[in-house]
């Protein structure tokens, strides 16, 4: 055997080992790291639930201490299905064809937390978001696109900010937020899928937010650029494409029950929608193995987050809050485009909302972290109009706890809603649209 046969041969050997050992892991995998890494993000969110809830009992707050699963029972036996919150970060299969939801189940009672010392409970519309009943077939002048703080994750929906600014502050205003993956393709998505079901909007508030490209480019373990993509979303760059989801809600509706039937247990991690998963392209980049050594060693399979109680966190790295360019620059393509078909079809402008999180109000993010100067610098020499909640917070010297209180989840609090909201309004106003 020649030498260079004898490379080519332990090449193969120590291939095929390696592959050998993924396939394993993908079986350990299936068997228990992906219930136990569940199980590590519930026991950690449940740890910062209960301190919450600890701060506010020492203020003299009444906070309610059921878990989710008995406050599920009781709705139930009360007649009244209810659900947990479902992010969504990929498509559904249902029968021959995938389903990619940009919102919940319709018309259904939905449990969205419990980081403001009780659970929030909200009924969604028709389309599976958070508006009143019909509140579509009013006349709106603007339509709010953005995560789930925009969505009102934590609080009612009556004090949530959007709900305030309508029934508060009289901004006919359309709420579009939801947790979804592979922002702002999906507002393009809820743009092709929902605006001709409405009377077009005067304009639409973009939101921005820092930690999502980060967050991606962590939790996928892909290189700094690199986001979570969705196969569906990105078909909406074709300018003809539609899932048609208005006619598609009982899809939308049956295969989250589906789901939540399938998972059901006190986890908010369990109802992520995921359930398309490419175990092929898996297994090519050894990521059941790289899933396993970590869950191994101790470390966490979700990216770490920046809603740690103060005695849990840890200042990011310039790593996890770097401004990665090219991600930037897709978001301002979607941005463009998407503002170019609004005002062609519509006659819509669009208004980039800049939102505070709790990282930048508290000096964790600092200046151009997550590309925060970049991406506002190139809005406005665009002729954007902007709101930059994190400047007129600073400007205004609003407190931390003004907005948050304890809830380190990220999402404001009664009080933050309200701030929140009046700010809005006044930004509205001058606007002036």
């Amino acid at each position: 055997m020649t030498g260079i046969s004898r490379v080519a041969t332990v090449a193969a050997f120590t291939v095929a080992s390696v592959y050998a050992i993924e396939l394993t892991s993908l079986a350990v995998r299936y068997l228990w790291v992906d219930r136990e890494e569940r199980r590590l993000v519930d026991e950690r969110a449940d740890k910062l639930r209960q301190r919450h809830l600890d701060r506010f009992e020492a203020m003299g707050r009444v906070v309610d201490r059921r878990p989710l699963s008995e406050v599920l029972k009781e709705a139930d036996a009360a007649g009244r299905p209810t659900i947990p919150f479902t992010p969504v970060f990929d498509a559904y299969r249902t029968s021959s064809r995938k389903i990619l939801p940009l919102g919940g189940v319709s018309n259904t009672h939905t449990v969205t937390g419990n980081y403001n010392g009780f659970w929030s409970i909200v009924r969604h519309d028709e389309h599976g978001l958070n508006n009143d009943p019909d509140a579509w077939k009013d006349k709106v002048d603007y339509v709010i696109f953005g995560i789930s703080v925009v969505y009102g994750t934590d609080i009612n929906r009556p004090e949530n900010f959007v709900q305030t600014l309508r029934d508060g502050h009289g901004v006919k205003i359309l709420n579009f937020g939801y947790a979804t993956a592979q922002v702002p393709d999906a507002y393009r998505a809820q743009i092709r899928e929902f605006f001709p079901l409405i009377t077009p909007p005067k304009a639409v508030l973009w939101t921005a937010v820092d930690g999502l490209q980060g967050m991606y480019v962590h939790s996928t373990g892909k290189s700094a650029g690199q986001v979570m993509r969705s196969e569906v979303l990105d078909k909406y760059a074709d300018p003809s494409y539609s899932q048609s989801l208005a006619t598609r809600q009982p899809e939308v509706d049956a295969a989250t029950w589906a789901a939540f039937a399938e998972s059901r247990d006190e986890s908010f991690s369990a109802m992520t929608i995921g359930a398309e998963k490419s175990h092929l392209r898996d297994v090519l980049f050894l990521r059941n193995l790289r899933t396993v050594i970590r869950l191994v060693k101790g470390w966490s399979v979700v990216p770490p987050s920046s809603s740690l109680d103060d005695d849990l966190r840890q200042s990011p790295s310039a790593a996890e809050t770097a401004c990665h360019e090219a991600v930037m620059a897709h978001d301002l393509d979607v941005l463009n485009k998407t503002a170019a078909e609004l005002k062609e079809k519509y006659n819509t402008k669009v208004i980039v909302l800049y939102l505070a999180v709790r990282d930048r109000v508290d000096g964790h993010y600092k200046g151009n972290d997550f590309c925060y100067n970049s991406y506002l610098d190139s809005v406005k020499k665009a002729g954007y109009d902007v709101i930059d909640l994190p400047k007129i917070i600073a400007d205004r010297h609003i407190a931390v706890d003004d907005l948050y209180e304890f809830n380190s989840s990220g999402h404001y609090s009664r009080n933050g809603h309200a701030i929140v909201a009046d700010i809005l309004a006044k930004e509205l106003d001058r606007i002036g649209y």
